[in-house]
């Protein structure tokens, strides 16, 4: 090898199936199956027994694994993000229907603001926290960042006006 190409394994656990085309990988486990194309990556991967490979430039490899590991953890355990509706004088009610999530009485608007749903990303409403559930991190983040752009405060002082869908510390 030369100097400046690495080489990473991943371990593949025993409840996972991975199945490699070239830089397509699609894996199905105990959560269900994510397919990726990777084909922006100047890398090889192969499998090999219970092992990915993967074989190029550092940073690409080391980014390429992070990815992998992601759709291992997700195939076998899912990813959640905790959310609060925040509210002053009105009441947030959110209703999700027709491939969208309604975002309705936000600040007192006649009108719901709506955001649409991305596929594979399951929201449970328990007033005041909602949880976006789905096995593909990626997806998990922008549904979860998504409702937070949709509520944000423009215009206004957003220190005296704190309403909004806010990623859940407690």
């Amino acid at each position: 090898m030369k100097k400046d190409v690495v080489q990473v394994e991943i371990e593949i656990p025993s409840d996972v199936n991975v199945e490699v085309n070239g830089l397509d990988v699609k894996m199905t486990g105990p959560k269900g199956t994510l397919e990726k194309r990777f084909k922006m990556f100047d890398v090889e991967l192969n499998k090999e027994d219970n092992k990915l490979i993967v074989k190029g430039k550092k940073m690409m490899v080391h980014t390429l694994a992070a990815h992998l590991h992601n759709m291992i953890h997700g195939v076998r355990e899912g990813f959640e993000k905790k959310m609060k509706m925040v509210y002053s004088h009105f009441p947030i009610n959110l209703e999700i229907k027709d491939g969208y999530v309604y975002i309705k009485n936000f600040m007192g608007e006649k009108y719901p603001r709506k955001v649409r749903m991305i596929p594979g990303v399951e929201i449970d409403i328990k007033a005041p926290y909602l949880y976006i559930r789905g096995i593909d991190k990626e997806a998990v983040g922008q549904m979860a960042a998504s409702l937070r752009s949709a509520t944000k405060i423009r215009k206004l002082d957003n220190r005296v006006f704190q309403d909004g869908i806010y990623y859940a510390i407690d």
